[in-house]
């Protein structure tokens, strides 16, 4: 019997899905993704390109063309382009390593992966829906500017801003990326799991903004606040546990008050 992969993952797609732990790793030349793999069904994306697998921990039985093969870390072999099915019998620690210098993350999405059309369908469809619940933050950020000094476009102008922006740094690269926001424009998104009371990303270095002072979106609702710290430092701490990527979304968007926001800016 054939399994289609595509329509597994279209029924899988509709059925509540646990949380996966991703985490990205940059090296001279490489991209390495860590998941973090709990006991169950894993789907997972089809990739483009062989790569390096590297099991770290646990044990899983792999779908292959010869049938189900069982795995147990530490392994290391070369895995083909496509699908992979596992059943996971004990928390799994995965990382695949392909060699490539680009680092946006966004840009690795698209070529390492080759999503599905129910993928894409239901990306779209997730993008439709969160557009249409978060109204609310976008009406709460029109009430936040006509009440401030400033217009739209002057409040856009400024975060749009360049030259004060420096690169994020290395231990927020690893669960932190830039995505198309259902808010606004581009948001930020984390791919693990955030406690409450944890630094979700530093702001603000020396005066300077991080993307993660660039690109996080206005909520009314918001699920992490900015706090000062010393010399014109401002962190990104979470209010509370925000999650990770769960099936095939990107986890959750890092959002803040902006009336906060300019407060602690102003203080800082």
């Amino acid at each position: 019997m054939t399994l289609d992969l595509d329509k597994m993952e279209a029924v899988g797609l509709m059925l509540p899905n646990v949380e996966v732990r991703v985490v990205h790793h940059f090296g001279p030349g490489l991209y390495m993704r860590e998941a973090v793999l709990p006991v169950g069904f894993y789907l997972g994306r089809a990739h483009r390109e062989p790569c390096q697998n590297i099991m770290i921990a646990g044990c899983l039985s792999l779908l292959t063309p010869n049938g189900w093969q069982t795995l147990r870390a530490p392994q290391t072999f070369t895995g083909q382009p496509g699908r992979k099915l596992a059943i996971v019998h004990e928390p799994t620690v995965w990382v695949n390593v392909w060699a490539t210098t680009e680092t946006d993350l966004g840009v690795l999405e698209q070529t390492l992966f080759d999503d599905s059309a129910y993928m894409v369908e239901w990306r779209d469809a997730v993008m439709r829906f969160a557009g249409n619940r978060a109204q609310p933050d976008r009406d709460d950020f029109a009430a936040f500017v006509a009440a401030s000094p400033w217009t739209v476009d002057e409040v856009r102008a400024l975060s749009e801003r360049t030259d004060d922006v420096v690169p994020m740094p290395e231990p927020w690269l690893s669960t932190l990326q830039v995505l198309d926001s259902p808010i606004e424009g581009k948001g930020l998104f984390t791919s693990s799991h955030i406690k409450a009371g944890a630094v979700v990303a530093p702001a603000r270095i020396n005066g300077q903004r991080t993307p993660a002072g660039r690109f996080v979106n206005h909520s009314r609702t918001p699920n992490a606040a900015m706090v000062a710290g010393g010399a014109g430092a401002i962190d990104v701490v979470a209010l509370r546990d925000i999650a990770g990527c769960h099936g095939g979304d990107s986890g959750e968007e890092i959002t803040v008050d902006y009336r906060q926001a300019v407060i602690v800016g102003g203080q800082s």
